[in-house]
Formats: C-alpha cells, sequence, structure tokens
C-alpha cells in the first residue's frame, strides 16, 4: 500500500512488492515450563536418584574433583576441563561423598531446587562461592553471570529456604574454601 502511493507520486519507478503474498503471522509456542505437580515429581525423582549406587568412575572423578577444589584450588570451569565432564558436573562430583556400604550421596534435590526456586542459570550456580550465599538473610549474590544485566542479588523463595535447606548444601565447608572466606 505505501510503495503503491510512492508510485503514484512518482518517488519510484515501480512497486517492487505488487503481486507479492503478505507473510502469514507465526504462531508462537509458548517456552515449555514445568508446572509446580511436574517440578515436585522432577524433585522426588532426583532425590530417589540420591540414594542409588553409582558407577565406579563416577567414585574416581568425585575424588578427583574434591582434591582439585580442595588442594589445588582450582575453579569449577578448570575442574570439568581436567577431569573432562561438562561444566556444571564438577559440582555435582563435589559433593558427592561416599560412606561404606552406602550409596553415594549426591545433592542432585538440591541443585534442582536451587536452579527451580531460584531461578538461576547452571554456570550461575556453578559460579557461585560461599560468600554468595546468605542464609541468614535468604540470599544468593550471583557475580558470575552470561551478562551484565544477570549480575544481581536473588531473594531465595521461602519454599527454598523451607524445603529441608536447600540453600545449606551451597556452604561448601572445606578447609580451603573456610581460609578463602575469612580473609
Amino acid at each position: 500500500m505505501v510503495l503503491d502511493e510512492a508510485e503514484d507520486a512518482s518517488w519510484v519507478s515501480r512497486n517492487v512488492a505488487r503481486g507479492r503474498r503478505t507473510r502469514e503471522p507465526v504462531e508462537r509456542r509458548k517456552a515449555d515450563v514445568l508446572d509446580m505437580d511436574e517440578f515436585r515429581t522432577l524433585l522426588e525423582a532426583a532425590a530417589e536418584l540420591d540414594r542409588e549406587d553409582h558407577w565406579p568412575q563416577t567414585s574416581l572423578r568425585a575424588r578427583d574433583a574434591r582434591t582439585l577444589r580442595n588442594e589445588a584450588g582450582m575453579t569449577w570451569k578448570t575442574i570439568a576441563r581436567r577431569v573432562r565432564v561438562a561444566e556444571s558436573t564438577p559440582i555435582y562430583l563435589y559433593r558427592s561423598h561416599e560412606t561404606v556400604g552406602q550409596s553415594i550421596g549426591t545433592p542432585r534435590r538440591e541443585v534442582l531446587a536451587t536452579l527451580g526456586l531460584a531461578g538461576l542459570r547452571v554456570g550461575e550456580l556453578c559460579g557461585l562461592a560461599t560468600r554468595d550465599v546468605d542464609l541468614v538473610k535468604g540470599r544468593i549474590y550471583v557475580r558470575d553471570a552470561k551478562t551484565v544485566a544477570g549480575v544481581r542479588v536473588v531473594d531465595a523463595r521461602p519454599r527454598l529456604r523451607e524445603t529441608r535447606g536447600e540453600l545449606n548444601w551451597l556452604h561448601m565447608q572445606t578447609p580451603t574454601m573456610r581460609r578463602l572466606t575469612k580473609s
């Protein structure tokens, strides 16, 4: 229509769009989001997996992750490259612990609850240090984010704080972490 008027006024020699179909509006799908019942089911499944035995290779990688973090003071990303796992896996491996005659306990449920109820990205969660979590105020300080706008303070929802203390797992109290946070 605009080009027809421009052609009539001799501003353009011809309407290049004449006879072409206009694009149909595309129906956009809403993002796939879990409802609360689905999220609870996911948390229950994670808790069940936490009670199962792990492969021997997982135990070895967990030991390596703890050694690299505690003794060498490496970052999660460096540990991931060294152990040859995804960037989000070392934090899971680090928190795995063996008890004789029992399965390896891991924080799958707690990780998922924190991601889902605090709204953190996996990379943001992996970038957290002990000083970034204030259990008293229920705040998580995201200092290492994907974008500048992602650097923020997250108020943990009461449901996250009440649900078996999910935020407590974030306080990885190893000797190295205690030394770093005291200074």
